[in-house]
C-alpha cells in the first residue's frame, strides 16, 4: 500500500517504472486508471455535446442533432479506449494476453479517433453555413457535406492503416510512397473538376449572387441565375436560352449583380437618320410612363451610325419575370407609337444601290 501511495504522489513514474512495481500495485493502478477514464469519458461527452450545440446555434436541424449525438458517443468511446489502453499497459497480465489486449485497444482507439475526426469535419462544415438559409443551405447539406465526409473518410482511412501498421512494426514506406503517387495522379487528372467543385462551394458560402438574381458576366451575357451546382452554374439568358458556366470561371471573374430589390432593363430602338431626336425621346418617354410596371423610366441616345440613331429606354421592375414581360410590351407599343406618328425607321435591308441585301441580282 505504501508503494501505491508513493506512485500516486509521483504520476510520472507510472509508466516509466511499471515493470518494477509489485503486481498488486499495478492492478490497483490499472483499476484506478480505468475508473478515472470512465468518469472522464462522460465529462468529455458532455463537453463535446455542449460545444457542438454552441457551434450550431439555435438553428440545429435533425441531421445536426444526429451528428452531435454521434460525436458525443464518439468522444466517450475515444476516452474509454485511451484509458483502457493505459490500463492494459499497467495491469499485470501474461505476455501473450497483454500483447493481444494492448493491440486490440490500440486498434479500437484508432478506429474511434478516425470516426470522431470525420464527424467533427461534418459538424464544422454544416455549422459554417448556418448564415445561409433556404434552399441553398439544404443543397449544401445534401451535396457538399456528404462529399466532404467521403473525402475525409478516405483520407482518414489511409492514415489509420498507416498508423496501425506502424504500431505493429510493419514497414509502410512503400505504402506511403504509393499513396502519394496515386494521390498526385488523381489530383492532376481531376484538377479542373476539383477546382469547379471548390469554386462552387465558395460561391454558395460567399454568396456574391443567389438563384433568382440577374447578373451580367464579364463576357457580356445577362441573365437570371437558376442554379449553383456542384460543377457549374446555370443562367437563363434574356432570350430564354440556358447558359452553363463552370464555377471556377465565375469565382475568378468579375460578375455584376443587378439591384436585388429591382431589376434594371433596357429596350433599344433605332430610328432613321434625320429624325427629330427630341420628339422621338418624348414619344418613348410617354410610352414608358403609361406602363405602371416600368419604374423610373428614362430615355437616352446610346449610338449614332449611318444606319440610324439608337435610343435606349431604361426602367426598373420588381422581378426578372416582370422585366421580360414589360420589355416585350414596351417594344410593341413603342413601335406602334412611332408608326402612328410617322417616325421613319431605318431600312437596313437595302444597299447603297437600293437593291435588297442578299438579293441574287
Amino acid at each position: 500500500m505504501d508503494e501505491l501511495f508513493d506512485v500516486m504522489l509521483h504520476p510520472t513514474r507510472w509508466m516509466a517504472s511499471a515493470s518494477e512495481l509489485r503486481p498488486s500495485t499495478r492492478l490497483y493502478l490499472a483499476l484506478l486508471i480505468f475508473g478515472i477514464t470512465v468518469l472522464g469519458a462522460f465529462v468529455a461527452g458532455w463537453l463535446s455535446s455542449r460545444w457542438a450545440h454552441r457551434r450550431t446555434g439555435d438553428t440545429t436541424s435533425e441531421r445536426n442533432e444526429r451528428t452531435i449525438l454521434k460525436l458525443r458517443r464518439g468522444f466517450i468511446l475515444l476516452v474509454v479506449a485511451i484509458g483502457s489502453y493505459l490500463a492494459v499497459e499497467m495491469a499485470p497480465l501474461p505476455p501473450r494476453l497483454d500483447d493481444w489486449l494492448s493491440g486490440a485497444t490500440f486498434v479500437l482507439g484508432a478506429l474511434v479517433c478516425a470516426r470522431v475526426v470525420i464527424q467533427l469535419v461534418a459538424l464544422l462544415l454544416t455549422s459554417s453555413v448556418t448564415h445561409i438559409g433556404g434552399a441553398e443551405r439544404t443543397r449544401l447539406e445534401r451535396e457538399y457535406v456528404p462529399l466532404a465526409e467521403k473525402a475525409t473518410s478516405l483520407a482518414v482511412t489511409f492514415i489509420l492503416v498507416i498508423v496501425v501498421a506502424k504500431h505493429f512494426g510493419k514497414d509502410v514506406t512503400s505504402l506511403v510512397a504509393a499513396l502519394g503517387v496515386g494521390s498526385l495522379a488523381i489530383g492532376l487528372a481531376a484538377q479542373q473538376t476539383l477546382g469547379n467543385m471548390i469554386a462552387g462551394f465558395v460561391l454558395l458560402v460567399d454568396r456574391p449572387f443567389r438563384p433568382g438574381d440577374r447578373v451580367r458576366l464579364a463576357t457580356g451575357e445577362v441573365g437570371e441565375v437558376q442554379l449553383i451546382g456542384v460543377r457549374s452554374t446555370r443562367i437563363r439568358l434574356l432570350d430564354g436560352n440556358q447558359l452553363t458556366v463552370p464555377n471556377a470561371e465565375l469565382a475568378n471573374s468579375r460578375v455584376v449583380t443587378f439591384n436585388v430589390l429591382t431589376t434594371h432593363s433596357d429596350v433599344r430602338l433605332t430610328v432613321a437618320v434625320g429624325s427629330d431626336v427630341e420628339r422621338v425621346t418624348a414619344l418613348l418617354a410617354a410610352v414608358a410612363a403609361e406602363d405602371k410596371r416600368a419604374q423610373s423610366p428614362s430615355v437616352r441616345v446610346t449610338n449614332v451610325s449611318p444606319h440610324g440613331i439608337e435610343l435606349t429606354v431604361g426602367f426598373e421592375t420588381s422581378s426578372t419575370a416582370e422585366a421580360q414581360a414589360t420589355e416585350n410590351e414596351l417594344r410593341r407599343r413603342a413601335l406602334a407609337k412611332l408608326r402612328d406618328e410617322r417616325v421613319a425607321l431605318p431600312d437596313v435591308y437595302k444597299s447603297s444601290q437600293g437593291v435588297p441585301s442578299g438579293s441574287p441580282v
